[in-house]
């Protein structure tokens, strides 16, 4: 609970104060984020957040970027835990 308490806050301390919604930075916070979700079984929260740093690690770094990777990794985990087979594999080839 404390560590999804201090994820929340961290993310909206960004939004609010740096406001640089593309910034690698608020990319791993909402990975981090993400990662709180899957392992509370909040799996649609976990993969909105996890697609949103997609998104954003895309945009601010490229498509050939390792931290893309563990990122698209971290989203077929998640599909993987729920029987969702088909799109971790898609996620794991990207």
């Amino acid at each position: 609970a404390r560590a999804e308490s201090l994820a929340k806050r961290g993310l909206s301390i960004w939004e609010a104060d740096v406001k640089k919604l593309d910034d690698p930075v608020y990319a791993a916070l909402n990975q981090s984020l993400g990662r709180i979700y899957k392992e509370k079984g909040s799996y649609k929260a976990s993969e909105q957040h996890y697609l949103k740093a997609i998104a954003i690690r895309k945009k601010a770094q490229g498509e050939k970027h390792a931290d893309l990777a563990a990122a698209l990794s971290s989203l077929g985990s998640l599909y993987r835990k729920q029987g969702r087979y088909k799109e971790a594999e898609e996620s794991y080839k990207k």
